[in-house]
Formats: structure tokens, C-alpha cells, sequence
């Protein structure tokens, strides 16, 4: 059987890690994370009320830093980092693909 190769549908990523300021709890955690996942140029978010902080996965093309300041409202944002990433090798590390 032959695997049919598919195109990935981004070439390179961000990866954001943002502190929030004001979040006490799980569960502004969890509202605050699925409202950020709503976002069109969002791939992936993870929100940590321990460390008080965000990392975010997006697509630099689409993503409008004042579109995340009103989703994390009444929350305030500080940027830790944000670098480029290989979207090939986010996915592989994520499932575990082996190269044949």
C-alpha cells in the first residue's frame, strides 16, 4: 500500500510564552484557554494559573496581538518570548512520527 504524501498547512509557526497578570484559579485558567483557542490564528494554547502564564501556538500571518488582549480582558498580558518554529517538526514531536 502506498502512503500518499500531503502538504503541511504551515511553513513556519510562533511559539508565544505570555505571563498573565490577575489569573488566581483553574478555572479562569480554563475559560481564559478555551476563549484564546477560539481564535482564528490560534493552533494550540495552554494556560498554566500556577506559573501564571500562556504558551500559545499561532500563525504569525493572521494573528493580531489586539485580538488576544481583548479574548484575555480583564487580564493583563506581558510577553516572556516568542520564537519562530518549524511546523513539520511541532507536529512530528507531538505524534511521535517515526521516519521510515
Amino acid at each position: 500500500m502506498e502512503t500518499e504524501t500531503r502538504k503541511l498547512p504551515y511553513d513556519k509557526v510562533h511559539k508565544g510564552v505570555v505571563k498573565i497578570i490577575g489569573i488566581t484559579d483553574q478555572k479562569d485558567a480554563a475559560t481564559l484557554q478555551y476563549r484564546i483557542l477560539l481564535m482564528d490564528s490560534v493552533l494550540r494554547a495552554n494556560v498554566d494559573f500556577r506559573k501564571s502564564e500562556a504558551i500559545i501556538i499561532f500563525d504569525e500571518k493572521s494573528f493580531k496581538k489586539s485580538e488576544l488582549t481583548d479574548v484575555v480582558k480583564p487580564f493583563r498580558l506581558q510577553i516572556i518570548a516568542d520564537e519562530e518554529m518549524d511546523y513539520a517538526a511541532l507536529v512530528k514531536d507531538t505524534y511521535n512520527i517515526q521516519q521510515a
